[in-house]
């Protein structure tokens, strides 16, 4: 897969613009939450619709999966979910 197909938009843009792109590309029904994590000293905020991981902004750039891209992190997270719920079973 190209990194055009892969990508909704990638590049440079400021956090509100960038949180609005979210909302515009998604819509405002949809679970959109943000969670901040440090990684080598930096700190990227990391963005889930549907507790799948959408895109993150860093310093100025981001990036957000095209909603293909999305829908698959979605099934991932589903599916690690039942397999997380059906440890706690056992």
């Amino acid at each position: 897969m190209s990194e055009k197909t892969k990508f909704h938009f990638k590049g440079k843009i400021k956090k509100s613009d960038f949180e609005g792109l979210l909302f515009e590309t998604f819509g405002h029904d949809r679970d959109i939450s943000a969670r901040p994590h440090k990684e080598d000293g930096k700190t990227m905020t990391i963005y889930y619709v549907d507790d799948g991981h959408a895109g993150t902004w860093m310093h100025g750039s981001g990036f957000i999966f095209n909603k293909d891209e999305v829908a698959k992190h979605i099934e991932s997270a589903k599916k690690i979910d039942e397999i997380l719920k059906g440890e706690q079973h056992a």
